[in-house]
């Protein structure tokens, strides 16, 4: 576990890593990117990876992952920027639709969550083999390969970026070891930026500003919105729950025997035609002095790789912290409307606060868990891409009746009692206690791989 010399050991910013990746760059000039990476004692993760995945692919899961986070305050604080703005009169009004003078807190919002996801520099350092491995120099890469073990020791965590071509090559030397499949990103980035462009056509198109009158015209546009965005996202979840179950099996099923390097698949051979070392025998051998055997390290990763698998995808996955952030978009437009109220009343609505609460915190985080947990159910029945079309209908449409569902017990409850906001109240309390019990009772979508 000790390094060949101590300057083997060198990490790379992540915003740098980053760009490394969003340029696709990882199957062709490799050797550029030794020089970006620099010496240091520790590194902050140890980013295990495929060479066969797509760059682009594995780009934005590790930016959700790193960039997340901050672009979703960055986001609010945007948002809430602009709300401020037109409360002080410094954003002109607008007559885009009836009731609703105030449409800056949307835009502003997925702006600022897009600025902070693309601009945020996080300077923590990260291991990325093509830049901390000098991937020109034979010496020097037989190196860094042997000192495998040394980068591992000197990570605080191994993050493995699992799909079906990775081969746990590393991941039993770790125990701070997180697992993200490379499909999480793709699902909550893209979750995100359509529940964005859904409030934004929402916040254009003639629906009802008044609760009351909400029924049944708004809720029929809600629906026709929904169809477009969400089937596709509805398709690209079912995907990532289909390839969840693969690397499952995957795992149950592993052998060294059947891995490989990227170099195996270029025959050992460069472009100019000089032979190269092949990586796979170089870790096999590192395996062996650190497991005993390979057979010792195949049963490892079937075992205790597999549960530490099974947790981080069951607990560490959608957790209701992502799905919150995957939601702001519907915080953005609701603080367009708080804007609104408050310069037309000239006080804060306590009713609009419940249904930031309602919506935002409660309702949707929920219905996304549920249809997560749907798309697992379905993932069976999708052998061809029209019948995982046809499932992702089926999910649209459990998600709009249970819009509807909820849409309508709201409207009942504003039809029974005349204090709007003791209404809203009563729907916060209602919807509360229920959306406890489906966190608590519903499983996660990975929890069928126990």
């Amino acid at each position: 576990m000790e390094p060949t010399r101590p300057e083997v050991i060198r990490g790379i910013p992540v915003f740098k890593a980053l760009k490394i990746l969003r340029g696709g760059c990882l199957r062709r000039g490799r050797g550029q990117f030794y020089s970006l990476s620099q010496r240091t004692p520790e590194l902050a993760q140890f980013w295990s990876h495929s060479w066969r995945t797509s760059p682009l692919l594995k780009y934005r899961c590790v930016l959700y992952l790193n960039n997340g986070l901050p672009a979703f305050f960055v986001g609010i604080l945007f948002s809430l920027t602009a709300a401020c703005l037109y409360i002080a009169g410094i954003l002109p009004a607008t007559a885009v639709r009836e009731g609703v003078d105030c449409v800056w807190c949307t835009p502003a919002g997925a702006l600022g969550y897009l600025v902070g996801l693309l601009i945020w520099k996080r300077r923590k350092k990260v291991f990325l083999d093509v830049a901390c491995i000098d991937q020109t120099n034979q010496k020097r890469k037989a190196e860094g390969l042997v000192s495998m073990g040394a980068f591992l020791k000197s990570s605080e965590s191994l993050l493995v970026l699992w799909d079906l071509t990775y081969t746990c090559d590393y991941v039993g030397r770790k125990a701070n070891l997180v697992v993200c499949p490379v499909s999480v990103g793709v699902v909550l980035l893209f979750g995100h930026f359509a529940l964005a462009l859904f409030h934004l056509l929402f916040m254009i198109l003639p629906v009802p500003a008044a609760p009351a009158d909400f029924w049944p015209v708004g809720v029929i546009i809600v629906v026709g919105l929904c169809f477009p965005s969400y089937t596709a996202l509805a398709y690209i979840a079912l995907e990532h729950t289909r390839s969840i179950d693969k690397i499952h099996r995957q795992v149950q099923n592993f052998t060294m025997e059947h891995a490989s390097a990227a170099c195996c698949a270029m025959q050992h051979v460069t472009r100019g035609g000089q032979p190269i070392l092949c990586d796979r025998v170089i870790i096999s051998r590192c395996i062996t002095s650190w497991f005993g055997s390979l057979q010792s390290f195949e049963d490892n990763v079937r075992s205790q790789v597999r549960e530490v698998l099974v947790h981080q995808l069951t607990y560490n996955t959608f957790t209701y912290s992502r799905l919150v952030q995957l939601t702001a978009p519907a915080l953005f437009f609701k603080l367009d409307r708080l804007a609104h109220s408050v310069v037309r009343d000239g006080k804060l609505p306590v009713d609009q606060v419940l249904t930031i609460i309602d919506d935002w915190l409660i309702f949707l985080p929920t219905l996304f868990l549920i249809h997560l947990q749907l798309t697992y159910r379905l993932r069976g029945c999708c052998g061809t891409k029209l019948k995982q079309l046809l499932a992702s209908f089926l999910v649209v449409l459990v998600g709009i009746f249970s819009y509807v569902v909820v849409a309508a017990g709201e409207a009942v409850c504003l039809f029974l009692i005349e204090d709007i906001a003791l209404a809203r109240l009563v729907t916060v309390l209602v919807l509360l206690p229920l959306a406890l019990f489906v966190w608590w009772r519903v499983p996660r979508p990975e929890k069928a791989l126990t």
